[in-house]
């Protein structure tokens, strides 16, 4: 007595199953009795040919038969053989496919690529640079000083020259990623002095006869406090900057007299405050050591000194106040090292 056993499986169970690559196997096995129809037909179709038929077979001459043989040609006349041909070569083939499906799997995301990796800038430093300055002197003679020698002299004037400067610096920088904030201190010497001869229009300056004027301010020193930002690059850090800046200034004015030969001098020296700006990068080419180059823009509060007047033949009534009003700006091109630690 045969029972038959049954397994009651739910619809989105049979589903779940025909998904996987066993359950793809298995349905394939499942339509293997179809194959072998499908086989039995073409074993029929070949059994008509006269040398495939079993009649045909048997027909055959030894060296013939010898052939047949060896290339499996005789497995066409015995049909349980050919079954299990059919049947094992089915079976191979659903195994393997499923094994390649299984072995394929789900498609998976390559990662995002790294993002490169920068110098490092962060901590504190200290350092020394060198450069070059323009200066700039605006100048106005507010109550006519000069005119009391002589009205052709100027009342204002505005004076340029260049020289070297070179001093240190010192910061901290905080570093995220590849951006940095800072703050930098420096401290430079200049010898830029702003010049200018003036003559009163009778002739060429030092002229027998000319009245002349000289009006001169020189930047002793300078300098500045500034916050730094920028972004890293590779190893190259490029940066702007801004912030408060200070010098000191010797200024003098001279009118010369010519009949008689007198020279009126006024000198004074003052200490200004102002604002500077500017940009710049830093190469990281050593650890812990970076070359930089910087520009910077500075700009000085205006100031008046006031002079007193000689009295004949000098300049100026005797002990007249008179103001003497100068401003200056400045831009610094320059390179340094820091080393941070």
């Amino acid at each position: 007595m045969h029972q038959r056993c049954c397994l009651d499986i739910s619809t989105s169970g049979m589903e779940a199953i025909r998904s996987t690559p066993l359950g793809r196997g298995l349905n394939f096995v499942a339509k293997m009795p179809q194959i072998t129809r499908k086989m039995h037909g073409m074993r029929e179709f070949l059994s008509n040919t006269p040398i495939l038929s079993p009649r045909g077979y048997s027909q055959l001459s030894p060296f013939h038969l010898s052939r047949a043989h060896r290339f499996g040609f005789f497995s066409f006349a015995r049909g349980d053989a050919m079954k299990r041909i059919v049947l094992a070569s089915i079976c191979a083939v659903g195994f393997v496919g499923s094994a390649i499906a299984a072995d394929l799997g789900p498609a998976v995301k390559a990662p995002p690529m790294a993002r490169p990796a920068c110098a490092q800038f962060g901590g504190w430093y200290v350092g020394a640079n060198v450069g070059y300055g323009y200066l700039q002197h605006n100048f106005q003679d507010r109550d006519f000083l000069a005119g009391s020698i002589d009205t052709g002299l100027p009342r204002s004037t505005q004076d340029s020259n260049s020289g070297v400067n070179g001093g240190v610096q010192a910061g901290y920088n905080y570093q995220t990623g590849c951006t940095l904030f800072g703050v930098e201190a420096d401290w430079s010497w200049s010898d830029t002095n702003a010049r200018s001869f003036n003559s009163d229009g009778d002739g060429p300056v030092g002229a027998v006869g000319v009245d002349t004027s000289t009006i001169s301010s020189r930047m002793r020193w300078f300098g500045t406090v500034r916050a730094r930002s920028g972004v890293i690059v590779d190893n190259v850090l490029i940066y702007a900057t801004g912030g408060f800046a200070y010098a000191n200034f010797a200024r003098s004015y001279s009118i010369f007299e010519d009949a008689p030969a007198t020279t009126s001098t006024f000198t004074w020296n003052n200490t200004r405050w102002g604002w500077t700006a500017g940009v710049g990068t830093e190469w990281a080419f050593a650890p812990n050591w970076s070359l930089k180059s910087e520009v910077l823009y500075m700009r000085f509060e205006k100031d008046t000194a006031t002079a007193t007047g000689f009295g004949a033949p000098g300049a100026g009534l005797l002990g007249a106040a008179y103001r003497l009003e100068s401003q200056n700006e400045a831009w610094i091109s320059r390179i340094g090292v820091n080393y941070r630690f």
